[in-house]
């Protein structure tokens, strides 16, 4: 145990930070495809992922087609070869007048990043 005479919150919070610890930026994929069930358990962490009151401005689109992630590398340098892209957009007309919700929904994608890690 990381903290054992912390509350349970504050022991919580190290698993956290642990977590954050690992992070790193894939730089490189395979471009073999993403099998179904695996898509399933990512897309799946990401509707855990906590909005505020329950609120979901936030969606996700799933880019598998040439087209869609040749426009995507258009606007971005790092789609690099991925066969699958994760689109995490928010409707800004919805959200909150905050910057709560693009947090949360960068908590999203970190969500799915850990599960499909």
């Amino acid at each position: 145990m990381l903290w054992p005479r912390l509350p349970i919150a504050a022991r919580w919070c190290g698993t956290i930070v642990q977590l954050v610890a690992k992070r790193y930026s894939v730089r490189s994929f395979s471009d073999c495809p993403i099998e179904p069930e695996k898509m399933v358990k990512i897309l799946k962490a990401g509707q855990l992922a906590p909005t505020a009151v329950n609120f979901q401005p936030q969606k996700i689109y799933i880019l598998k087609s040439k087209a869609a992630i040749d426009k995507i590398r258009s606007l971005t340098r790092f789609a690099y070869n991925a066969p699958v892209v994760l689109l995490f957009y928010a409707d800004t007309s919805k959200a909150w007048r905050s910057s709560v919700e693009l947090c949360l929904l960068s908590i999203r994608s970190a969500y799915i990043l850990h599960r499909f890690n």
